[in-house]
């Protein structure tokens, strides 16, 4: 199959979506160890240690105090670390990630002679306060 156009929007998951920098569902702060995972995920191996390792976290997470009201959006459940200054190494690093991945992703396309058209979501940030305010100093 050979598409006449490639449309790409970006913006706002980057950190908080899955696997982002920023996201409780993540691999670290390594690209090449995000992409291994990629393309291991699909073996049984992998698919049997991951099941291992998430029931053996939920059985910890179970005993704990934090409760689930089920009220709470799949966003807020994906976001790992919810304060991420501008400039700071986390930071730096959903870039790196970012421009590594859109570098991959265009250049597949760039070697099959496909047009990409890349855009942003609109939003409205008119009047909305940060998550979090960083103090000065920090």
């Amino acid at each position: 199959m050979q598409p006449d156009l490639i449309l790409i929007y970006t913006g706002h998951n980057e950190y908080y979506g899955a696997l982002g920098v920023g996201s409780s569902v993540n691999m670290g702060y390594s690209r090449g160890l995000v992409n291994l995972y990629l393309k291991l995920r699909d073996y049984r191996t992998t698919q049997f240690l991951q099941n291992v390792i998430s029931g053996i976290i939920g059985i910890f997470n179970s005993a704990g105090s934090k409760t689930d009201d089920g009220n709470e959006t799949l966003m807020s459940r994906m976001i790992g670390e919810s304060l991420i200054p501008i400039n700071s190494d986390m930071f730096n690093n959903g870039i790196d990630q970012f421009s590594g991945n859109m570098n991959d992703i265009l250049k597949m396309f760039k070697d099959r002679n496909i047009p990409v058209i890349i855009g942003n979501l609109t939003f409205n940030a008119k009047d909305q306060k940060p998550f979090v305010s960083v103090k000065d100093g920090k």
